[in-house]
């Protein structure tokens, strides 16, 4: 967490446990807040996120591209760290996926997708995408309150989960595995994580 000069944190999260259900798929579920500034740092390699942005906007560095937020959208995992900036008042609600979760829920080859911010229409069912692009302003119109909002989230997660071959499941967790026991090879992890030609032909 950045921390101003006077000791003062700009930023905080709250970190909230998945549902018993939903554990096997998501790291957490989260809420983030920024003050009445702009905060610039880096967001380190990483696992996909579901992420509704409620109030603020923020930008992000892929290559040659600047990518800014919208109210929904998901953040394809990281294959290196990335730049990104957040303009405040700024409140972000979040569902940090693992990598089960995001083949099971978008169905999408990292090797193509990764590094990338993403409509829900590409992840998503049209109808569960507009449910999830619709959240924010509920929110803001006070229709849903913090918890409820992370509710919803997961709700539209159990809808787009599909059943991953258990031959999948095998690749997963031993990529993982070496993963874990060898930091280098993080950088070649996601491409072997999700399956392809689900919903988007990928």
């Amino acid at each position: 967490m950045s921390v101003l000069p006077g000791g003062e944190a700009p930023h905080s999260f709250e970190f909230v446990a998945a549902p018993t259900d939903l554990a096997p798929y998501l790291n957490s579920l989260y809420i983030w807040r920024l003050g009445d500034e702009q905060l610039d740092d880096v967001l380190p390699a990483y696992s996909g996120q579901m992420v509704v942005f409620a109030k603020g906007v923020g930008r992000m560095q892929f290559d040659d591209e600047v990518a800014e937020t919208s109210d929904a959208f998901f953040l394809a995992p990281l294959c290196q760290a990335r730049n990104f900036s957040v303009t405040g008042p700024a409140v972000l609600f979040g569902a940090s996926i693992n990598f089960r979760g995001w083949a099971a829920l978008s169905g999408l080859s990292v090797h193509d997708y990764h590094d990338c911010f993403l409509q829900p229409g590409t992840v998503l069912e049209d109808g569960t995408a507009q449910t999830l692009s619709g959240l924010a302003q509920r929110w803001s119109a006070g229709e849903v309150d913090d918890a409820a909002l992370l509710d919803a989230m997961c709700d539209i997660i159990r809808r787009g989960l599909s059943r991953l071959p258990e031959q999948h499941l095998t690749v997963i967790d031993k990529t993982l595995g070496r993963a874990r026991s060898s930091p280098s090879s993080m950088i070649s992890t996601p491409v072997f994580l999700t399956r392809n030609g689900r919903r988007n032909g990928s």
